[in-house]
């Protein structure tokens, strides 16, 4: 029964006292902040280099964006003139600039694009047309062919005669 009390005292004793450390103790704490302060460091470190990184793969999705827009306009366009025999189809290379505003002029902020297109004979009332799309960060840009044939379905006006007119390829 004395042991017992004895356990006892001496574990009541420590609870709430103030236990004596050792030096190693004491300045073990310590240490885990410092790795601590060294791995937020490093995380922040990182997601500060991805974040640069990440600001030029948005700015790239945007300019690749705009320049799929203005490659399918163009497209389009040019498929609509050559589909209408009422047209003459005047083959070559054509180049404009386009700005991603939509006006003739930059406006502010706007970028630039760099629009190239070829049309050639592929037979008789069949033209292939050749679209790329370059700009400044991006020299080899996107590209797209089409083969457009002259349809009866499509002229207009109606009653006109074949390549009775000539409308302009040069955007």
């Amino acid at each position: 029964m004395y042991r017992g009390k004895q356990l006892s005292v001496s574990i009541c004793n420590r609870v709430g006292s103030k236990v004596a450390t050792s030096g190693f103790d004491s300045g073990f704490s310590m240490i885990e902040v410092l790795i601590a302060v060294f791995l937020v460091m490093f995380s922040v470190m990182g997601f500060i280099a991805i974040q640069s990184r990440g600001w030029l793969l948005s700015a790239e999705s945007d300019f690749v964006g705009r320049a799929t827009e203005i490659l399918h306009r163009e497209i389009a366009r040019t498929e609509g003139l050559i589909m209408n025999p009422c047209n003459q189809v005047t083959p070559g290379n054509f180049t404009n600039t386009v700005y991603s505003s939509g006006q003739s002029s930059p406006q502010t902020g706007d970028a630039a694009f760099s629009v190239q297109k070829t049309i050639t004979a592929a037979g008789a009332n069949l033209w292939t047309v050749t679209v790329q799309v370059t700009w400044s960060s991006n020299k080899t840009g996107i590209s797209e062919s089409i083969t457009v044939a002259a349809e009866s379905f499509a002229a207009f006006p109606s009653g006109c005669t074949n390549n009775q007119y000539t409308p302009s390829f040069n955007f």
